[in-house]
This record gives C-alpha cells, structure tokens and sequence, in this order.
C-alpha cells in the first residue's frame, strides 16, 4: 500500500472541520484564551467568539491541492507535498516486513515528507490568523485519526504571514504550515497473484455517520 500524504493531509482537515462544526464547545476551547484573561476578555469576550463561530460555520473554506488555489477559491487551506524520500535512518536490510495473515512475504520502506499547508484569505492578516489557530486544534485533535490515515507521526511549524503575489493570487493574505511526517510504505514481495486485501489499522467505520462536505 502507497501511503498519499498531500490526500491524506486534505481529508485530515476536511474531516477536522466537519466534526469541530458540530461541536461547538470545542470551538470555544480553541479561543478561550481570549475570555479568560480579564484583558483579553475586555479587548475580544464572547461576543467576538460568537462572531468567529458565525463566520466559521457561514462561510465556505475549501480545502483544496495548492495547484486549484485561486483568488475564487479563498478562503482556503492549500495541500502541497515540498519534499518526499525514503527515511534511511530508519530502513532495514531488504525492506523486510515478514509474511502477512495471508502467507505473503512482505516489504516495507519507511519515508519522510513536508507538507506545505498554505492557509489563504482575502480581507484580513486577522483572518489567516484564525484559521491557523483551527489547522493546528485540527493537527494536534485529530491524530487518531491521521494514525488511520497512515501517518505514523507528524510535527508542525509555521512561517509568516506574507503576500507572495509571484506564487499565490494577487491580493490573497497566505501563511505556511510545513508539516514534517513519517509513514510506512508496503508491498506484496512474493505470492502477489490474485486478490488481496491490506489491513490499515482501525477501519474508519465512526465516519460513516458523519456528514463531510468536501469542498
């Protein structure tokens, strides 16, 4: 099985979103910050969380591979692999795995990879500001659920708010999240004839009943 990270870092999100729309004290715990402090709570308060909640829930944040970005995509979270290659620290000799459930003998390859999260807005730095509060409650809540992805482990860090009109659409506010990320390619080595099937971890059977809107 060949491990997508750019695919599975987008439906991470997509999914992240969709499960924090309906859970709105969830919400509130991303910027608590913002009422627990006497200050703060007098500069921002609940009412500019309601607001916040107002425009996360009315407004429609695609999630989208960074060649689709466009000043008619934004506002928008953009996936783009900047790097992939084989781990050598952690590769073994002749990418043995052992044999599966099935008798087959089979290969693995250990990789890393960064991938640029592009979060992008056309009114305000503020609002890219918001968003990357989201991305990263979404990144840290959800890492069950990349484990079931198949991203084994995966760190972020963040660049700064910047407008690179020779990259991104003219007047589009963006910010960069480089995650950096561990997955585990495999194979069927020998006895591949015939159909199979390959056991990823935990079947994703709790996203049945959940209602993704994929942007």
């Amino acid at each position: 099985m060949q491990i997508i990270p750019e695919i599975a870092v987008q439906n991470l999100i997509q999914v992240g979103m969709a499960r924090l729309r309906a859970d709105r004290p969830a919400f509130n715990e991303i910027f608590c910050y913002l009422i627990d402090h006497p200050f703060m709570k007098y500069r921002y308060g609940q009412e500019w969380i309601d607001k916040q909640w107002d425009w996360f829930n009315q407004t429609k944040i695609r999630v989208i591979q960074s060649y689709s970005l466009s000043s008619q995509t934004v506002p928008a979270y953009s996936i783009k692999a900047s790097s992939e290659h084989e781990e050598e620290s952690l590769a073994v000799i002749n990418d043995s795995f052992g044999i599966d459930e099935d008798g087959r003998e089979r290969g693995i390859a250990p990789f890393s990879a960064v991938i640029t999260i592009g979060i992008h807005a056309n009114k305000s730095s503020d609002q890219v500001m918001w968003m990357k509060r989201i991305l990263f409650y979404i990144l840290f809540k959800e890492k069950e659920l990349a484990r079931d992805f198949g991203l084994d482990l995966y760190s972020p860090s963040v660049g700064d708010i910047s407008k690179q009109n020779d990259v991104i659409p003219e007047n589009v506010n963006s910010l960069f999240v480089n995650l950096n990320m561990t997955y585990y390619n495999t194979w069927i080595q020998r006895d591949a004839s015939g159909p199979y099937d390959v056991e990823t971890g935990l079947i994703l059977s709790n996203l049945k009943n959940e209602e993704v809107e994929f942007w």
